[in-house]
């Protein structure tokens, strides 16, 4: 399995020790990486793609080498219209209202003068079945 990650601060970069260059366009970016990886000696059967602009580059270029339903995909972070792709994307879900309501209260906390060590919270995520990740390898 092969993951592609984003990174950066304020904006999104998808990088790739695939991909030739960086950008602000992470669709872009990894349906370039992607199509680089597919074409090695050792191609992999699965990719997991680390936020939902960086899965929607997957899907582009799974669908342009007619290998969606070769390939297993699982995004992190569900996007729209994900359940209408062919096949339909498998995704980890987060539930940002949880996500946001943490981050809130724990800003509130600080802004009120409460001190101590960093707090580890843990805001559960749901796996999202949908078809593109249970795609069984070659056999």
């Amino acid at each position: 399995m092969v993951s592609i990650t984003s990174t950066g601060v304020g904006t999104t970069w998808a990088t790739s020790p695939w991909a030739n260059t960086e950008t602000r366009e992470p669709p872009s970016v990894t349906s370039t990486a992607v199509r680089e990886m597919l074409g090695a000696d050792d191609p992999p059967t699965a990719i997991f793609a680390s936020q939902n602009l960086v899965t929607v580059g997957a899907v582009r270029a799974l669908r342009a080498l007619g290998r969606s339903r070769e390939i297993a995909l699982v995004g992190f972070d569900d996007f729209a219209l994900a359940e209408l792709v062919d096949p339909p994307v498998t995704v980890v879900a987060q539930d940002p209202r949880s996500l946001g309501a943490a981050a809130a209260d724990l800003l509130l906390r600080r802004i009120a003068g409460e001190t101590g060590p960093p707090q580890e919270i843990v805001i559960p995520t749901e796996l999202v079945v949908r078809g593109s990740g249970e795609i069984p390898p070659p056999t």
